[in-house]
């Protein structure tokens, strides 16, 4: 051998060699299986159980057939069931919340705005009211209403203006009779 090399491995079975452990339990043989196998199992029996069952079935009491569920007599017959009741009480209190929101918003007002009280409302419709009167009677009083003395250009621009006036305050009167008005507050 040259140097450098191992040793080679001691030989089993040589001198000075023991097993530790010991040996697995022999295979029993094809005998000594058929002999397990047969005091295992269970027992060999002579019956018929064919005829065992047929005479038993023909013995035996006939069942009774399961009567029909008439569901047409049921306590809850033609009742909403508790769960879809649930649902539709919450789809209802979504409604309603939603329903107040959309209140909430419409008595609050577009922002910038605010409602006008009704006692300001009625004060400014009758002073609409008393300045109509007040035009009127100064459109009444004024020679220009008829067309002869129409004669100038400034009594017809004098008789145009009052018709403007007017017509425009009863616009505004018919505005402010409406419900509910909103006004612009200071802030803007």
């Amino acid at each position: 051998r040259a140097p450098g090399i191992n040793p080679p491995p001691p030989q089993s079975g040589g001198p000075g060699f023991t097993y530790t452990v010991s040996r697995k339990p022999v295979v029993p043989t094809a005998m000594e299986c058929h002999e397990l196998r047969k005091s295992m199992g269970p027992p060999a029996t002579t019956k018929n159980f064919i005829t065992s069952n047929a005479v038993e079935n023909i013995l035996s009491v006939p069942k009774r057939p399961v009567e029909a569920t008439n569901w047409l007599k049921k306590n809850n017959y033609g009742k909403v069931p508790p769960y879809l009741q649930k649902i539709k009480g919450e789809i209802m209190d979504e409604y309603e919340y939603i329903r107040q929101m959309q209140q909430a918003q419409s008595e609050a007002g577009p922002p910038g705005m605010r409602l006008l009280a009704e006692e300001e409302r009625v004060a400014l419709v009758d002073d609409l009211k008393q300045k109509w009167d007040d035009v009127n009677v100064t459109y009444q009083q004024t020679s220009c209403l008829d067309l002869a003395s129409l004669d100038s250009i400034g009594k017809v621009k004098r008789k145009e203006m009052l018709e403007a006036q007017l017509a425009q305050i009863e616009k505004d009167i018919e505005k402010l009779s409406k419900k509910t008005i909103y006004v612009r507050t200071e802030d803007y």
